[in-house]
């Protein structure tokens, strides 16, 4: 920016520097909100530099000093430099346009007045075969067939074309309506560049490198809700690549981000080289429901424990050695964590059906011995009964005998 204002520095002090040739002054009186004719050329080339004035009482008082050149209606080639421009309370002149059509027909300049009066104009160092000829205050128009290259005048100071121009405001604000290219190694291919667009209200700032390849940064502004400043890349065979959006509520990245590290792997979105400390992260991932199916093959625990037993780590969960050279991803490591969860509630389940049978059926083989218990307490009952009548038999029989002795005496 400090290169460009040099230059323009030193054009102004080309400009003041030369003592121009005075061609005459024409004088008129002009009438508020119309645009006048001074001057026109036959279809050929004109350059010169004009000075209007304005006698007008009661304010106003202004001085605008430009110059203009055209060749043959060439538009592109049209250059309108406004080198001065002083007034007291309210501007006189306010803009100045150019009328032109086919390569050799004539070209007119008009100048639009905001107020009545007598003023006059003054041309100098007119130039280029026929220059431009003088005309009295004409009322202005535009002939049919007729484009028109129009520019303000209340400014500091302008440079302009047919479609862009570079200018400094009353408030010394340098305006720049195009693109500003500052080269960098002394090319014009090598450069930065800055260009409103007025189209979308946008406000592009560039490096640009050799082939039309380099970083882009565009400042949009529409409303509190959609502005946004965003960072592309430009390349001139593969077009642009979107970098990152910054709006007022949110940021968006459309490239790989890494945070902490140098390095850089194109399948990851976010690479962090330290650690990550959030209240909560949000992972959407596929899940492991599909354990509960009817049809899911759980495998037997002694098969899980020859797997273990010659690799040292679960079925379907990385070593520690893979781990250690790829990490994990949460999402694919919660839903296998998950897998194992859900596989040791079924064998839980299992086993804790077995456990209920095998308790069912010491319960039956209890009430089995039960039952035969007491069987065996109403035989051992019925035995020792039975032991009472042999002994009573016995002593019985014994009485019976001695009275047999008895008797045989």
């Amino acid at each position: 920016m400090n290169k460009l204002l040099q230059i323009v520095g030193i054009v102004l002090l080309i400009i003041f520097s030369t003592k121009p040739e005075i061609y005459g002054q024409t004088a008129g009186t002009v009438t508020s909100g119309n645009w006048y004719r001074i001057a026109y050329n036959t279809g050929n080339r004109a350059n010169a530099e004009f000075t209007l004035r304005d006698f007008i009482s009661s304010g106003g008082h202004s001085t605008v000093n430009f110059r203009i050149g055209i060749s043959y209606n060439y538009e592109a080639g049209t250059s309108f430099t406004l080198l001065n421009h002083n007034y007291y309370r309210t501007i006189t002149f306010s803009k100045i346009r150019l009328l032109h059509k086919g390569t050799y027909d004539a070209q007119y300049l008009e100048v639009f007045v905001n107020r009545s009066g007598s003023v006059n104009f003054s041309i100098y160092d007119n130039l280029q075969s026929t220059g431009w000829k003088t005309v009295a205050w004409q009322l202005g128009s535009v002939p049919p067939g007729y484009e028109i290259m129009e520019w303000g005048v209340n400014k500091l100071f302008s440079v302009a074309n047919e479609t862009k121009e570079l200018s400094f405001d009353r408030s010394g604000n340098l305006i720049v309506n195009g693109q500003i290219y500052l080269p960098q190694n002394g090319t014009q291919s090598n450069k930065i560049r800055f260009r409103a667009q007025s189209s979308d209200n946008s406000y592009l700032f560039s490096e640009v490198f050799d082939g039309g390849t380099g970083t882009r940064l565009v400042i949009q502004k529409n409303d509190d809700a959609n502005d946004y400043i965003h960072f592309n890349h430009r390349h001139w065979k593969y077009g642009i690549s979107d970098i990152m959006s910054l709006w007022r509520d949110k940021i968006q990245m459309f490239q790989p981000v890494s945070i902490g590290t140098t390095n850089y792997n194109s399948n990851y979105l976010l690479q962090v080289g330290g650690t990550i400390r959030a209240k909560e992260v949000k992972v959407e991932t596929g899940w492991s429901d599909f354990v509960f199916e009817p049809d899911y093959e759980l495998k037997p625990l002694g098969q899980i424990e020859d797997f273990i037993n010659e690799n040292g780590h679960l079925p379907d969960i990385p070593s520690a050695k893979e781990v250690e050279e790829n990490g994990i991803s949460l999402g694919e490591m919660d839903a296998k964590l998950l897998q194992k969860i859900e596989e040791l509630t079924l064998y839980v389940i299992e086993q804790n059906r077995k456990l209920e049978m095998q308790s069912n059926e010491l319960k039956a083989q209890s009430q089995k011995l039960k039952e035969v218990s007491g069987k065996n307490k109403n035989l051992s009952e019925a035995f020792v009964e039975l032991k009472k009548e042999n002994e009573e038999m016995k002593r019985e029989n014994k009485a019976q005998d001695l009275e047999i002795k008895e008797l045989k005496k």
